[in-house]
């Protein structure tokens, strides 16, 4: 009987184990399968400086991004220290700006945005004078072309990453279960107790 009950446990454990691993493949091959179609995330940063009063710049001319859409965060660091010139980013996407506040000079502001469509979108400070004195870029994106400016993409890889986190742990849970399950359900670990509480060794 406790050997039919211990066979009847192991089975269930073993099923148990199985439906939870075929589980997990759907969850992870559509991440894979639709990498192209996944938005990315792209975190930039942007240094503003210049060598004189009368030449500033950016020190990224031209980001490179695709495919789309592309959710963009932008840092924008002034390390304009040879002048108390504040400087921002601003970018115009279908009619609408973006634009960090105000960067005095040492510290950082940001902003985010999506871009959804390829083309060549420009960049620029916008205080008066700063963009004809040579601060401004331009992202170019297509849906072909790699990241480039030294763009961290990081939405596809962080998803991956927590999908095979969960994955892991779940797996440790469900064999930490089965094991109890199993042990003390067995017919050795049974007799023991019967033989404690007998009182025998």
């Amino acid at each position: 009987m406790r050997g039919s009950r211990y066979s009847t446990l192991s089975r269930t454990a073993g099923l148990l184990m199985v439906f939870f691993l075929a589980s997990l493949i759907p969850s992870v091959a559509p991440a894979a399968a639709d990498h192209t179609l996944a938005s990315i995330e792209v975190f930039l940063t942007i240094v503003g400086n210049s060598t004189d009063a009368d030449n500033l710049f950016f020190d990224k001319k031209v980001i490179i991004l695709g495919p789309t859409p592309v959710f963009v965060n932008v840092t924008l660091i002034n390390l304009d220290f040879t002048s108390t010139l504040q400087h921002n980013f601003t970018t115009r996407l279908a009619g609408v700006f973006y634009t960090t506040p105000l960067v005095p000079p040492g510290e950082t502001g940001w902003v985010e945005f999506w871009i959804n469509q390829t083309g060549t979108f420009p960049y620029w400070c916008a205080i008066p004078g700063h963009r004809i004195a040579g601060m401004e870029g331009a992202f170019v994106v297509t849906d072909t072309g790699a990241i480039s400016g030294e763009a961290a993409p990081q939405g596809i890889a962080l998803r991956a990453y927590w999908i095979g986190l969960i994955g892991i742990f779940a797996m440790v849970a469900v064999i930490l279960v089965s094991y109890f399950i199993i042990k003390y359900e067995s017919r050795h670990h049974t007799d023991q107790r019967e033989h404690r509480r007998r009182g025998l060794p």
